[in-house]
């Protein structure tokens, strides 16, 4: 399991790719050296909140989401049947495509569970 330094660094590393932007351009904009950067992106330096703060803000990303090693697994879990029948794709149009099955799925999905539910809501429904 990732320790809380390599889930933040790789959550850096990803938005700067993201980005297109460099660990030297990060370290410049945090007035740093490029090293203290490739520390941090590799799990190699304990960052005080304060830090990745700054870092999150020269990032456009909310603190809080650096540290959340959930919210991975779940974008993972949910585009797992898409990627497993579709593959990774590169062209602007194949993600848009990937986009719109994305949200067919979710759609899919959340007409299921209405499905599964409606003996429930409906009950919700009747107290109001």
């Amino acid at each position: 399991m990732e320790d809380l330094n390599e889930v933040v660094g790789r959550k850096i590393q990803s938005r700067l790719e993201e980005l297109n932007m460099t660990q030297a351009d990060l370290a410049r904009e945090l007035n740093i050296s490029r090293q203290v950067v490739n520390k941090i992106v590799n799990g190699r330096k304990n960052i005080t909140f304060n830090e990745a703060r700054k870092i999150a803000k020269k990032l456009g990303m909310d603190v809080n989401k650096l540290a959340d090693s959930k919210t991975d697994e779940i974008e993972e879990q949910k585009n797992e049947p898409i990627l497993a029948f579709m593959g990774e794709v590169d062209s602007k149009e194949a993600k848009l495509g990937l986009e719109k099955a994305r949200d067919v799925m979710e759609l899919i999905i959340f007409h299921k569970d209405v499905n599964e539910n409606k003996a429930d809501i409906f009950k919700d429904m009747e107290e109001i």
